[in-house]
């Protein structure tokens, strides 16, 4: 990318650059784009979409009930603040 275009484009971005970052920044853009345009000659044809490149298995468990279960009068009993029949949570808006 020359060193025009860096700066329209961080002008448009709203991006304050100094003329010593833009001779550096210029070589770091200019390698990103070269792997971008290596990256959009890969074919994906069949590739399903996927949230990461190494998940190999899900993170999420298996939401499984509880044998024993703790009485629901315990916990409305050992929570911080309580109106007898419930937990009391402070607004966060």
């Amino acid at each position: 990318m020359d060193i025009e275009e860096l700066k329209t484009t961080a002008s448009l971005a709203m991006v304050e650059l100094h003329d010593d970052e833009v001779a550096r920044l210029s070589d770091s853009v200019s390698d990103m784009l070269n792997y971008f345009s290596l990256m959009q000659k890969a074919d994906i044809t069949g590739l399903e979409p996927t949230t990461h490149a190494l998940a190999e298995y899900s993170t999420v468990r298996e939401d499984i009930a509880n044998s024993n279960p703790i009485p629901s009068g315990n916990l409305v009993e050992n929570a911080p603040e309580n109106d007898g029949n419930h937990i009391v949570i402070p607004n966060v808006l």
